[in-house]
């Protein structure tokens, strides 16, 4: 005599396997495709667009620097500070001097990178500022300091370390030009630029974001930009310049491993200000590849939720395929 016990059980075990089968391996399939093709692909997306906001922040960089240098050249030639300056006398003549000092100020608002701007006269042997006004250079060390930035060959030149004659301990980087137009030869006086730190910083800054760094560099090696308050931080920007120093990379881009977190490093020179300056910026590769995580969760809890679901159903599909071969054994018993 057939058990019909077994026969019920076998049969619905295979009816079930069966259903499952039909209806959980193309939900798995579609999830596991969409894992690895779709997270790839937003990957490379996101690798691409990261590039391009850099390449525009950069390229922003160089604008700034550009107009900075072709106002530089401009100023050179300006007809109104001619060698005529030299004879000027700063306390009797107070309407020339007045307008003087408001050119000098007008200056200031031409560029955001320039926090001041100080017009310095070998033979009179002042310096007059828009925010100093004038004064005479009485020390010998800073007659000697003022005297040597007409020295180099250079008509317009990048200058490291600069102080203002009226703040002697707040040294700045700066742009000087040579007068008249940006000689060459022998000048009788120099535009100072002061450069507004800053401005340069958020500028660089917005090379990157997050947890990442940016700073610029000169063609000494020496950092032109403020470095970073964080102490590790400090660490990665000069493991950084070490190895961009002597790299011998063929393209501009590259990960960095650092402390256990990969960084996705681009760095590339400017030549301007008669200066060559290499910008050197890091991003965390987990901050890049954060939506690429959120889309990964989403598609995993989306596809759990679906494979959840076809076993729901296939159990109910299950249940009544089997449904008329339990109503026939009732009948047999």
């Amino acid at each position: 005599m057939i058990n019909l016990g077994m026969v019920k059980g076998s049969f619905y075990r295979k009816s079930l396997i069966l259903v499952l089968i039909i209806t959980c391996l193309p939900v798995t399939l579609i999830s596991i495709g969409l894992y690895y093709t779709g997270s790839d692909r937003i990957v490379n997306e996101l690798n691409k667009a990261h590039q391009i906001q850099l390449k525009q922040s950069i390229q922003r960089l160089d604008d700034y620097l550009s107009h900075l240098e072709l106002y530089s050249a401009q100023l050179g030639f300006n007809p109104g500070f001619d060698i005529s300056l030299t004879e000027i006398d700063f306390h009797q003549q107070f309407q020339r001097t007045d307008e003087l000092l408001r050119s000098l100020a007008l200056m200031q608002n031409s560029n955001p990178l320039i926090s001041s701007v100080a017009l310095y006269l070998k033979d009179s042997n002042k310096v007059i500022g828009d925010d100093s006004g004038v004064r005479t250079l009485s020390d010998e060390a800073e007659r000697k300091l003022f005297q040597s930035l007409l020295d180099p060959n250079k008509g317009i030149y990048w200058i490291h370390s600069i102080h203002p004659v009226h703040l002697p301990d707040m040294a700045r980087h700066g742009v000087i030009i040579k007068l008249p137009g940006g000689t060459q030869k022998e000048a009788y006086g120099a535009f100072i630029i002061y450069i507004n730190q800053s401005a340069l910083n958020n500028m660089v800054q917005k090379l990157t974001s997050g947890a990442g760094v940016a700073f610029l560099m000169d063609h000494q090696d020496r950092q032109v930009t403020d470095s970073s308050n964080t102490e590790g931080i400090r660490g990665l920007e000069e493991e950084l310049r070490d190895y961009v120093r002597n790299d011998n990379l063929l393209e501009n881009t590259f990960v960095y491993e650092w402390q256990g977190e990969s960084f996705s490093v681009s760095y590339g020179k400017l030549s301007r200000l008669g200066d060559e300056f290499t910008y050197i910026s890091a991003t965390p590769l987990s901050q890049i590849m954060a939506p690429v995580s959120a889309m990964v969760r989403t598609i995993l809890l989306v596809s759990t939720f679906g494979l959840f679901m076809a076993l729901l159903l296939s159990w109910f599909a299950s249940r009544r395929i089997y449904h008329p071969i339990r109503r026939l054994t009732k009948v047999f018993q």
